[in-house]
């Protein structure tokens, strides 16, 4: 029977170099929290709502999804010859950085590894698409999708179905200079 853990708590799990940012999206709003050993804080993307927040996750997914089936050899091109393969939508990506991760990234300031936790559609699209400057440039210009900045080029990014999951991985965790006992 997990329980939630307070944001002490949570704190206390944290390595040095480690945050967690939370997602969590509802009907109206989506709400962000960036916790680090030493700061919190929060905001409300309110534009970010389910339907909105789905209607963008779907249109990143379809176009990384296109994109990629593509660009394979081993599938059958024949198989896409009829689907206009949908360009990323870069400014979309952005805007999701802008008004999700932007809002609190300072608490990772210094981080190297960010463990996110997220609801609703976004568990369907890795955070790592997300760009973290404005697009200049054609999206479909494949130079121009190569000198994008990514979120994955900022932090190594872990993915974790709730907070409480990283007491649930903590509490294995055995001192250096302890015996390693197999079970």
């Amino acid at each position: 029977s997990p329980q939630a853990l307070s944001i002490a708590e949570t704190q206390a799990l944290l390595g040095p170099d480690e945050a967690v940012l939370l997602i969590l999206v509802n009907p109206e709003a989506a709400y962000v929290w960036g916790v680090s050993r030493d700061r919190v804080e929060w905001a409300r993307a309110g534009d970010l709502g389910d339907a909105a927040m789905t209607q963008a996750v779907e249109k990143l997914r379809g176009s990384l999804t296109a994109t990629a089936a593509s660009t394979r050899t081993d599938i059958d091109p024949a198989l896409f010859a009829a689907r206009p393969v949908a360009v990323f939508d870069r400014a979309l990506s952005h805007r999701l950085y802008a008004e999700l991760i932007q809002p609190v990234e300072s608490v990772f300031e210094g981080k190297t590894t960010l463990m996110t936790v997220v609801t609703g559609a976004l568990t369907t699209l890795p955070l790592s698409v997300l760009s973290t400057e404005a697009p200049s440039g054609d999206d479909a210009a494949p130079d121009a999708l190569a000198h994008t900045p990514w979120l994955i080029d900022r932090y190594a990014l872990a993915s974790l179905p709730s907070v409480s999951s990283l007491k649930a991985l903590r509490c294995h965790l055995v001192a250096a200079d302890a015996p390693l006992n197999p079970g």
